[in-house]
């Protein structure tokens, strides 16, 4: 090579169409890569289609160009120089990653995707080798390279030219077999390589034919000691069929994102939504108040704050009754009632608002109020008009604890956005659940107990606020009520249902 601004300081890569050197900028001294591709195994169109995709697509988990040099012996792409190495250098090193830290380099990967994406760009051959790191305070950080096959959206659909670079069997999607292209065909080779990082090995392996019969025809296989939401996002992303992946990277990216905060909210890497069960220490509980009933109470919610507000259903009335203290100990200082149409079915509160939902036969109203100050004390109030009716024979609901969404489930599951109530993501055909609880202000879990046919069990399945349904996951007995914890994200106290003898 002869002299130029850059001084080669040695090889740190051998790829299927070049060399890779680490050299330095004479006259800064700034470290970058020197890609050498061989002009035989890379022609010119495919070098200038990776100039022109590296230079469009600047975001900080796609490894950047910053352009190209000619000398005698070569052509070279100059790029950010990663010390770090390859994901694959990583996975086969001593050095083991935790659950997180995987997630967090896949979280990185999905982000560059979806920037690529959103440029009309295809990369097609993502696989550990073409993953480079750079490391900083918080650990590693993953950037996409090699943009060299990649193709622009336009040319989707039509068959791949140039055999020679289709891509690598191993993380190739079932239509890249037969010379199609598409996002989700990016999302499928990400969804090997999250296989690959939680469970050790690839789900597929083999020779070319045996890779393109099992990426086509075999069942996919996640071990049970993988966590659902994770084995939820790793079956979604490797569907067969294209249409039934992430939609895009960002869906895709939101799932691991979600899975991430559980783990990072428990503080350490166990399956979340783990079963703890434990023997309480007495048996004996504490009475601090007592009050006979006239009518069983078919709800009660408790907002807490400076001073604690109990709502309690009974028939047509929604109760309410201020205390001092949390422990509800002495007579509170505030009480009123609210009288309605309808005997009232439900009431939860959130930001000194509650919502309170009516059946009358059919019909179910939803009603908004505001928390109603001292000064009206012992009063009712009149003609209270519903923000919304809904005609089913049975209806769920849940509420954000944040008060942005409100989910209903009859046969179909709809979310509306709060406090407008206008419908986001559609109608979902979904069996009639036992509960909907609130996770988060941008999740919610169904749960179905006992199973469809009767037997014991219970199901769980996820949903965000756009109404995107994930994977279930199961327990093998039924419960009565489940719970959020409020001090505990993403915990749930739950009862278990007596089995009838």
């Amino acid at each position: 090579m002869q002299r130029s601004q850059y001084r080669l300081l040695g090889q740190i890569g051998q790829g299927q169409f070049g060399r890779v050197f680490c050299a330095i900028e004479r006259d800064t001294g700034e470290i970058v890569a020197l890609k050498d591709l061989d002009k035989d195994k890379f022609p010119t169109r495919l070098f200038l289609r990776e100039f022109s995709n590296s230079i469009i697509l600047q975001h900080p988990n796609i490894v950047s160009c910053l352009g190209f040099t000619y000398t005698k012996t070569g052509r070279y792409l100059i790029m950010d120089y990663c010390e770090g190495g390859t994901l694959r250098d990583l996975m086969e090193s001593e050095s083991k990653l935790s659950l997180v830290q995987s997630l967090k380099l896949i979280a990185d990967i999905l982000s560059g995707l979806e920037h690529a994406h959103s440029r009309d760009i295809v990369h097609c051959d993502l696989k550990p080798e073409n993953i480079l790191l750079n490391v900083d305070k918080d650990g590693w950080i993953a950037r996409i390279s090699d943009f060299g096959i990649a193709r622009l959206r336009q040319e989707l659909g039509g068959q791949a030219t140039g055999r020679g670079y289709t891509g690598s069997p191993a993380y190739m999607a079932p239509e890249r077999f037969y010379g199609q292209y598409a996002p989700t065909s990016d999302l499928y080779a990400v969804g090997i390589m999250l296989y690959e990082l939680i469970v050790g090995e690839r789900p597929f392996s083999g020779v070319i034919g045996e890779l393109q019969s099992a990426h086509i025809n075999r069942r996919l296989e996640i071990p049970k000691t993988v966590p659902f939401m994770l084995r939820s996002a790793i079956a979604t992303a490797l569907q067969k069929l294209p249409q039934k992946r992430f939609s895009s990277a960002s869906e895709m990216l939101e799932s691991v994102q979600l899975t991430m905060d559980v783990l990072q909210a428990q503080n350490s890497d166990i399956c979340c939504l783990s079963i703890t069960l434990s023997e309480p220490s007495s048996n004996e509980l504490e009475i601090i108040g007592q009050e006979p009933l006239l009518e069983p109470i078919t709800d009660l919610a408790v907002d807490s704050g400076k001073a604690t507000r109990v709502y309690l259903t009974v028939g047509n009335l929604l109760k309410s009754y201020l205390y001092t203290n949390n422990e509800l100990s002495g007579n509170p200082i505030e009480q009123w009632q609210v009288k309605f149409d309808a005997p009232v079915s439900n009431v939860s509160v959130h930001s000194q608002e509650a919502y309170i939902i009516t059946k009358w036969q059919d019909k179910h109203s939803i009603y908004r109020l505001s928390c109603l100050s001292q000064n009206k004390s012992d009063s009712s109030i009149d003609n209270l008009v519903p923000i919304f009716t809904h005609n089913a024979t049975n209806l769920v609901s849940a509420i954000a604890s944040q008060g942005n969404w409100i989910a209903l489930a009859d046969n179909n599951l709809q979310v509306f956005k709060l406090p407008e109530f206008k419908s986001v993501g559609g109608t979902i055909d979904l069996p009639l659940p036992s509960q909907l609880i609130p996770l988060d202000r941008d999740r919610g879990l169904a749960v179905f107990s006992p199973l469809a046919d009767g037997s014991d069990g219970t199901i769980f399945r996820l949903f965000n606020r756009r109404g995107k349904l994930f994977e279930v996951f199961s327990l093998p007995f039924s419960l009565h009520r489940v719970i959020a914890s409020q001090y505990e994200s993403y915990r749930l106290l739950a009862l278990e249902k007596a089995i009838q003898l």
